[in-house]
């Protein structure tokens, strides 16, 4: 069982994945209109196209629609918008049969021309030649959505919240080490430019896809328990047990994959069983055909269906036969046809809550063909399982299927009304937008009743929904991760019991809708080095597990703590380099080598971190407690401006009331979030600039209200529901 769904995983789920999810999520009409892939006059494209058809074109077809397209294949692991990205992964992994033997090896070899040829739109002309004849204003079909894949704690919690499953559950947190770190930008990490799906990431997911899988069906034992963990009533009478009769959808699977291509769906193919094996037996007695079928029967394989239990296929098969081809019993009692229903029902409702959106047409199909595809590939295994194992065999090739689609691991806002510069989101959309921002998992029965009901576009509505979802455990949990994230916290360098201490105090700044400058300048518990305890104004900064996670060891740099505070905390930019003459520091103490940096090749960086730094050295580098008396670096320094404020600083309790008086401090941590809840990095917005200020204006003149007022600011914004391009 195992080993059928890691055979076909990768090889047959994603790629039907792909396949039928990529014409929705299309973001442009071609890889070859994209005014940025103009292909170079070299090297040549006629090259190309030879090599493209000899080693190719048998897979992916002549113009890359073949059996594996290539915009469902190599589009989706590697940048084909990039000539250099496309043909390294062409040098690194093709062609199938023979991997590397399209090279990249100069401007003329096989994989670079190969890719140019692919991304001039199979063609042989030269882009920067070719006579553009019409002028018709594309823009609205060519103009690309952005396309962002769930977080590895979006998708850990969306595979929870699909299949009820328990956060303490042993296998899914095994399996979350097996999906791949991330690149966080700005210490969060939902940026549609750095989150690529690989495949790497591909076969991590797949490894919490069959954990995931496994928990959910482990515990079944029975055909009517997974009816109800389906959501259907499959009682004992519908499934006849070994001991009544043979179970005629079992039959009807083993009819269709071993019988059907000579007999036809109903026996009356190319070699009717009426004029064939009811001529040699009487195919209205079940045990004569079946004892026939077992002894000659399928003519390809004879005896490979044999009668060998009340579950056998010859007589399951038989049983089929004789019931017209039908699973319903005479007296009108479904069999195992309504676990067949009960199957594809549930599939209809995993897959709308899955990909976020209501099921259609298309994804009854895609079941359908996952179905087929499981008992194409594994005719002879499928044989050999009982009803029950056979039942969730199939369950877990559906639930793998979802769970490696696109549709679920991309988040796709395609937007509904286009208006040269933005698109208005579906309600969908804003529906998935405000689970993710403000949940980080899929949206709930209420999110998807008023997404039905096109309630999303009112402001009013949303905010309800807005503190609904800050006020759950799930919504707390998530404003308490995004915090840590950004702050980087590491748990490899603080306890457990520290790590807790940090999280109590974000979650009573957050639930208790305390001001921002709280974060900064709030009371804590602070351990000193001679063992006391005191209370200290010192926030987020004077609790160990931030302390810690900031220390280098065997000496904390303020170097380093400088730079978070002002990359971090301010969104501040540094300068760029190191000059020409840059110091070792060797074994200079942190004060010699802060006085170094006044040196006129240095200051110009140094004074813009050094100072923010050198507060954190009241902090003991190895134990991370607090020493107020430290004059590391004298009695004060010249704090630089944050923002507006400009002070001395003569303790760590300084820096924080000055970052908490200022108005840059809460202007970044706008920033941040309204980036987050947009899924896209702040510097490549652009369009929405001017929204962006108004809302960072309005909360840090308020004198940067409650977080939880921040998010409501950002959920009722006409940005939140509309698609910048």
């Amino acid at each position: 069982m195992f080993k059928l769904i890691s055979k076909i995983t990768i090889f047959t789920f994603m790629l039907l994945g792909l396949t039928a999810c990529l014409d929705k999520i299309d973001r442009s009409t071609s890889v070859a209109s994209n005014p940025d892939t103009a292909v170079p006059a070299s090297p040549t494209l006629i090259l190309g196209k030879t090599y493209y058809a000899a080693s190719c074109a048998n897979c992916h077809g002549d113009s890359g629609e073949g059996t594996w397209p290539i915009k469902s294949d190599a589009c989706q692991v590697a940048d084909c918008n990039s000539i250099d990205t496309l043909a390294s992964y062409i040098d690194q992994y093709m062609p199938q049969g023979d991997v590397q033997g399209c090279s990249l090896d100069g401007d003329e070899g096989c994989a670079l021309t190969t890719a140019a040829y692919i991304l001039n739109g199979f063609s042989t002309d030269d882009a920067d030649d070719a006579d553009d004849t019409d002028d018709t204003d594309d823009s609205e079909n060519n103009v690309q959505t952005p396309l962002a894949r769930l977080t590895n704690d979006e998708y850990v919690n969306s595979v929870r919240n699909l299949l009820s499953l328990p956060n303490d559950s042993p296998q899914i947190n095994a399996a979350k080490a097996s999906l791949i770190s991330e690149s966080r930008v700005k210490g969060l990490t939902n940026d549609a430019v750095t989150q690529t799906l690989t495949q790497l990431a591909v076969s991590g997911y797949s490894t919490m896809a069959l954990a995931a899988s496994n928990d959910f069906l482990n515990d079944v034992t029975t055909t009517e328990q997974l009816g109800n963990l389906l959501g259907c009533s499959i009682s004992t009478e519908a499934n006849n047990s070994a001991d009544e009769s043979p179970n005629l959808l079992t039959g009807k699977t083993f009819y269709d994959t071993s019988c059907s291509s000579c007999h036809g769906s109903e026996g009356g193919g190319s070699k009717p069983i009426a004029v064939n094996a009811c001529q040699e037996v009487d195919c209205s007695d079940v045990n004569a055909l079946a004892t026939y079928i077992g002894d000659y029967m399928p003519k390809s394989n004879v005896q490979s269906c044999a009668l060998n239990g009340d579950n056998s296929c010859a007589l399951t098969t038989a049983a089929y036969i004789s019931n017209n081809f039908s699973t319903e019993v005479e007296d009108g009692t479904e069999t195992s046809t309504d676990m067949n229903s009960c199957i594809q029902s549930f599939s209809k409702k995993l897959i709308s809550r899955a990909y976020r959106r209501p099921s259609n047409s298309d994804d009854a199909v895609r079941i359908t063909e996952v179905l087929d595809n499981l008992t194409a590939l594994n005719k002879e295994y499928i044989k050999e399982l009982a009803d029950l194992t056979a039942y969730k065999t199939y369950m877990r090739g559906i639930l793998h299927y979802v769970m490696l689609s696109p549709e679920f691991l991309l988040v796709v806002e395609n937007g509904r009304v286009y208006s040269g510069t933005a698109k208005e989101l579906t309600d969908h959309e804003i529906a998935t937008r405000l689970a993710l921002f403000l949940a980080g998992t899929l949206p709930d029965d209420a999110l998807i009743a008023d997404a039905n009901a096109g309630l999303l576009g009112n402001a009013a509505v949303r905010l309800q929904h807005a503190n609904r979802l800050m006020s759950s455990d799930t919504g707390i949990e998530q404003f308490t991760t995004l915090v840590k994230n950004w702050l980087d916290i590491d748990s490899s360098l603080t306890s457990v019991a520290d790590s807790d201490v940090l999280s109590t105090f974000i979650t009573g700044w957050f639930v208790n809708e305390k001001p921002f400058s709280e974060l900064y300048k709030g009371s804590v518990a602070v351990e000193h080095v001679d063992g006391t305890v005191s209370t200290e104004p010192l926030g987020v900064l004077g609790l160990k597990a931030f302390v810690a996670s900031h220390t280098q060891f065997p000496t904390p740099s303020f170097i380093t703590r400088g730079v978070f505070v002002v990359e971090r905390l301010l969104c501040e930019a540094l300068p760029d380099g190191l000059p020409d003459d840059a110091l070792d520091a060797g074994e200079l103490t942190p004060l010699e080598v802060f006085h170094v940096h006044d040196r006129q090749a240095c200051a110009s960086c140094h004074e813009v971190f050094d100072n923010y730094g050198a507060a954190f050295q009241q902090f003991d580098g190895e134990t991370s407690l607090f020493n107020p008396s430290d004059k590391t670096f004298g009695s004060y320094l010249d704090l630089f401006d944050i923002g507006d404020v400009t002070t001395p600083v003569t303790s760590l309790g300084d820096l924080g009331y000055t970052m908490a008086s200022s108005s840059r401090a809460p202007s970044c941590m706008a920033e941040l979030w309204y980036r987050h809840s947009l899924r896209r990095n702040i510097d490549t917005l652009g369009k929405d600039d001017q929204a962006l200020q108004i809302l960072v204006n309005e909360w840090s003149e308020s004198g940067g209200r409650s977080m939880k007022a921040l998010l409501r600011s950002i959920v009722a914004s006409d940005s939140f529901v509309t698609l910048f391009l």
